[in-house]
């Protein structure tokens, strides 16, 4: 949101525009949905900047003249691996198709190979020791964080299991999936989905996942589960006009959640958000992907660079510290009471 000077006003209406700011730090990082204190315009802006760019990454995938598309690609080896008989034409109309269950026999050896060593009975997550350790202190720890981390893994995470025995059935055959775990604060647990890499759209040309300037997860939501994430404060209730729903208005709805970065506090630099909204656009969600352990600083009295929340902690000692936020590519550090 760019900031409009209060003087620039035309005097034969007799009304300045309204001065619109971006927001401050202190909003940022107040843990509540941004999308409740943006304006419509911005949303719609935001919104529309979403699907306008995930449509170039999925646009990236497909069928080019080069060749077939990864999607394409994706879609063809699903069909061999589940032995999905279709009519040929070639050479002739009709002509026999049988299927062979190579790859599917493949797959199947793949996981019976690989589950047992990533679910190794109640040893699932093990601690590495680093630097000295004579009195055996540090393997201790490490060994009881890795029971507590195992135990939440098989038994606060429904499902977690199967997911992996799943995922590793699916992985040899399409060469690519991904998991995604989060905290829940409705379920008050940690959570784990695989993620196909068809509802995960991410520029095909990307060197990685963390170089990419965005990239998108396409979520499947009953509406009953939507109106949860509102009754929690999580979303801000927005309409879904989905036209293949048909009579069931009790059909999956498709929704997008896309990392990227957006300047919200129009300091010149954007940050990282992650913005959810439905596929028209309509946003019903803004967080950022940092918190205060996250900026770095300089402070003012001594030039030197420390993270946010160090000297947030030290304002109950000092209440006129002053400190600049330094973040790539800005000019000078502008002086902000922390």
């Amino acid at each position: 949101m760019a900031t409009l000077p209060a003087n620039d006003f035309d005097e034969e209406q007799g009304e300045a525009p309204e001065v619109t700011e971006g927001l401050t730090l202190q909003d940022i990082l107040s843990g509540q949905n941004l999308a409740e204190v943006l304006d419509e315009a911005e949303l719609s802006r935001i919104g529309q900047l979403v699907i306008n760019e995930y449509e170039l990454d999925k646009a990236s995938r497909a069928d080019t003249e080069q060749g077939e598309g990864w999607e394409a690609r994706y879609e063809r080896n699903m069909k061999v691996a589940m032995q999905v008989k279709e009519d040929k034409v070639f050479p002739w109309a009709g002509a026999s198709n049988s299927k062979s269950p190579i790859l599917t026999i493949a797959a199947i050896q793949f996981n019976a190979e690989a589950y047992p060593v990533i679910v190794d009975g109640s040893n699932l997550v093990k601690g590495r020791v680093l630097g000295p350790d004579p009195n055996g202190d540090k393997r201790a720890r490490a060994d009881r964080i890795g029971q507590h981390m195992t135990w939440q893994l098989l038994y606060r995470m429904p499902g977690w299991e199967a997911e992996t025995d799943r995922l590793l059935l699916i992985l040899p055959i399409v060469g690519c999936m991904f998991r995604k775990t989060y905290y829940d604060s409705i379920e008050n647990a940690n959570c784990s989905d695989i993620v196909s890499g068809l509802d995960f759209v991410i520029d095909n040309d990307a060197k990685s996942i963390e170089s990419a300037p965005r990239y998108t997860q396409v979520l499947h939501y009953y509406p009953y589960e939507v109106q949860g994430f509102v009754n929690a404060g999580l979303w801000v209730d927005v309409p879904l006009d989905d036209e293949d729903a048909g009579d069931d208005e009790q059909s999956l709805g498709e929704y997008y959640e896309q990392h990227r970065t957006l300047d919200l506090d129009d300091d010149g630099f954007p940050e990282h958000y992650v913005v959810t909204c439905t596929k028209e656009g309509k946003v019903a969600r803004i967080v950022p992907c940092f918190g205060p352990e996250d900026i770095t600083i300089r402070r003012l009295d001594t030039g030197a660079t420390a993270k946010l929340q160090d000297v947030l902690d030290e304002l109950t000692k000092d209440e006129d510290l002053k400190v600049a936020v330094v973040r790539p590519g800005d000019g000078e550090p502008t002086v902000e009471d922390a």
